[in-house]
């Protein structure tokens, strides 16, 4: 399938590349560095054309063993976690009219008699 945008067009099956895409995060893996630099150089020439540039704070090259976040999720290649920064400012708070001093119960809901 083309996509509208030109980045259907990029030639990942010509290169031996795995390419993932969600809406504007990717991730392109390959078995080498020379592999990855050159798929990267094709996506720099695709958005080049369509008046965009990559994130330089985004654009990580290394080897998945040391990790990366995509989508909310750390991946390495051992696991898959939810990422730290996902998990900030997470945490459910409750009103200070929830807390009691009897036993834990959610809001809302009476203790059993």
């Amino acid at each position: 399938m083309v996509q509208p945008d030109g980045l259907g067009q990029l030639g990942w099956r010509v290169l031996p590349v795995a390419y993932i895409r969600y809406m504007d995060d990717w991730v392109v893996l390959a078995d080498s560095r020379w592999q990855l630099r050159r798929a990267i150089a094709r996506v720099n020439e695709i958005l080049g054309k369509l008046g965009l540039l990559q994130h330089p704070d985004k654009t990580f090259i290394g080897r998945v063993a040391a990790g990366f976040e995509f989508l909310g999720y750390h991946h390495t290649d051992k696991d898959i976690t939810v990422a730290a920064k996902t998990l900030q400012g997470r945490r459910v708070r409750y009103p200070a009219s929830a807390k009691s001093t009897g036993p834990s119960q959610p809001p809302g809901i009476a203790p059993a008699s």
